[in-house]
């Protein structure tokens, strides 16, 4: 079996999204801002697909403006996986984030500053983030926006150290989080920063005695077109998230 995945981050002014053709889709709305243009609502969403074919050529949903996604295949496993929502606390803590049924090998966090459906007051500001991390490293990366005011704000920032978080658009941390440790039935984070309105946070845990191996690392892309060669993986790949 081959086990196919999407995840997508979009702002636009649609708030319906259909899954591709033989996909599942999972996604979490929230934060509607209302601006010159009309209601803008941010999504974080994704979907999977298991199928004996090696090869997937059908078309990604893109019902919606600025949206940025990536895809991601796993070949040959037999996939153990969890898709599951936890809510950020309120103060800086460790939190353990259990139910997950078997210990991860990986995690894929995305998220909002904002708790699931509460509507965005004019001129708020709205952060979305994403982090992936193994067992030895971590990655975020988000962008923050004030898409209702007189003026428009923006802002982004990644981090090779953390695993999640939110940034304001001046560029203040909101929100952070370390990866203690991928747990017999979860995984734990360590809440350096909160932002304080209890937002939500979805996640997808890989696992499995088929994913037998896991790297993570930033790189710098070239300054001019053509191929460029990465090492240092210590395996051979057989999917790749960019």
């Amino acid at each position: 079996e081959h086990l196919f995945l999407r995840f997508c981050g979009c702002e636009g002014n649609f708030t319906t999204y259909t899954a591709s053709t033989n996909y599942t889709t999972f996604e979490h709305t929230g934060a509607n801002t209302t601006g010159a243009g009309g209601p803008t609502n941010q999504t974080a969403r994704g979907e999977f697909r298991i199928t004996t074919a090696t090869t997937d050529t059908t078309d990604p949903t893109t019902s919606a403006v600025d949206h940025a996604s990536i895809m991601l295949a796993f070949r040959e496993i037999t996939p153990v996986c969890k898709v599951g929502v936890f809510i950020e606390p309120s103060i800086t803590w460790s939190q353990a984030i259990t139910g997950v049924g078997f210990q991860p090998k990986a995690i894929i966090l995305w998220g909002q500053s904002l708790p699931s459906g509460t509507l965005q007051a004019t001129a708020a500001v709205h952060a979305l983030g994403f982090g992936i991390s193994s067992s030895a490293r971590a990655y975020c990366t988000t962008r923050s926006d004030n898409d209702g005011g007189g003026t428009s704000a923006a802002e982004r920032r990644h981090s090779n150290v953390k695993v999640l978080g939110l940034v304001t658009t001046a560029g203040a941390i909101l929100a952070e989080a370390d990866l203690t440790s991928l747990d017999a039935d979860g995984f734990t984070l360590n809440w350096s920063t909160v932002t304080g309105s209890n937002g939500t946070w979805n996640y997808l845990a890989l696992g499995g005695a088929d994913l037998t191996n896991v790297f993570v690392k930033e790189f710098t892309s070239r300054t001019t077109t053509g191929n460029q060669g990465y090492t240092g993986v210590g395996f051979k790949p057989n999917a790749v998230v960019m």
